[in-house]
């Protein structure tokens, strides 16, 4: 359950760059439907997004709904490896790629690298911690 947690939170609140738009929209469009169908207290959602889980029934039903409806999860609750490596995957790449563009802004090897380690330095800082929930 603590990895389908982490998968939301990361879809939520980490995911950016313009290939993400489309993947952003039908997670928010998955989490609405998800919220209606579980009659889930809004409230609880917006606090897991801040990072604070309650471990409530209803919210336990919105975190199956919203893993099914990623497709990280079947209906008997198998995990989708595949589904959740590819979209993590596609997401880390995603911010390496951005890094790559910022670090192109720079001239030189030597300056080019050092924003690009530091960029991806600053990645798996923020991906670390969100594991630490």
């Amino acid at each position: 359950m603590r990895r389908v947690l982490l998968v939301i939170a990361l879809a939520f609140t980490l995911v950016s760059g313009e290939g993400w738009t489309e993947f952003k929209t039908k997670v928010n469009e998955f989490s609405e439907h998800c919220v209606n169908s579980t009659n889930v207290d809004d409230e609880l959602v917006v606090k897991s997004m801040m990072g604070e889980f309650v471990d409530h029934p209803k919210f336990l039903d919105y975190t199956f709904c919203m893993a099914k409806e990623m497709e990280f999860m079947d209906e008997d609750g198998k995990f989708a490896e595949k589904n959740f490596l590819t979209h993590l995957l596609d997401y880390f790449k995603t911010m390496l790629n951005g890094c790559v563009v910022d670090a192109e802004k720079e001239t030189g090897g030597e300056k080019r690298s050092f924003k690009f380690v530091k960029c991806l330095i600053a990645i798996i800082d923020n991906n670390l911690n969100m594991t630490e929930i």
